[in-house]
């Protein structure tokens, strides 16, 4: 009886302490995870002296150990521009884009200067073609506040790969109104629903999960594509 009673308050303590672990930990900072932060999003730049590191988010990070220096390609200099998003301690959680692929990871709050963003920018600034690199791309059009949105998404890509098992990417398709209030905006066609947040030439969005086939997501930081 001891034994198992023991075993009881061993069991109870693992339970409360449980919510504080999570606490403690508040989820990742990577690329496919950054647009699902939930968090208001700003643009922001590096200052200070030399280059800074986009840490990891593994166990133990962020801090400045060499373990949580991802690797020599996740820096940023002065003067570069990302998206910040929430904050963890001393860091905050930032996405520096770029051609070829962005790269999210915390960085130190002495090293960001954030930018002053515009909160209602006029429905011009949602207009034109969007993308992630090529996958996946969006089109808004439309004028003043009826404006409409158009996209495809693929998995693993949009062209055919030898060794996929079906021979054909996956895809999903959203097409219809976008309402939009302030810098946000939402689509919903009451399967598919991706909430977006504009930041000047950026466009951050995240999905639900119900947007097209197996693993085709719409969640991605897009940067325009010029007509």
């Amino acid at each position: 009886m001891e034994g198992r009673f023991v075993s009881l308050v061993f069991l109870l303590a693992l339970v409360a302490a449980a919510p504080a672990s999570a606490a403690e930990d508040d989820g990742f900072c990577r690329n496919g995870a950054f647009p699902t932060e939930n968090a208001d999003f700003d643009l922001a730049v590096i200052k200070g002296q030399g280059r800074a590191y986009l840490l990891s988010d593994m166990d133990g990070c962020p801090n400045t150990s060499l373990q949580c220096r991802k690797s020599a390609w996740s820096q940023v200099v002065p003067g570069d521009r990302v998206v910040i998003g929430r904050a963890k301690g001393d860091y905050v959680c930032a996405y520096f884009p770029k051609r070829g692929g962005g790269t999210a990871g915390w960085v130190d709050k002495a090293r960001i200067r954030q930018l002053a963003a515009n909160s209602s920018p006029p429905p011009s600034s949602w207009i034109g073609g969007w993308s992630d690199e090529g996958d996946p791309t969006v089109q808004i059009s439309g004028r003043g506040n009826d404006l409409r949105i158009a996209g495809r998404a693929y998995w693993p890509g949009p062209k055919p790969q030898k060794g996929w098992p079906s021979g054909r990417p996956h895809s999903g398709r959203i097409n219809g109104k976008l309402t939009v209030v302030g810098n946000r905006a939402n689509y919903d066609d009451e399967v598919c629903k991706i909430d977006f947040v504009l930041l000047a030439d950026l466009l951050i969005a995240s999905d639900n999960d119900m947007c097209g086939g197996m693993n085709v997501h719409f969640t991605a930081v897009y940067r325009r594509v010029r007509a």
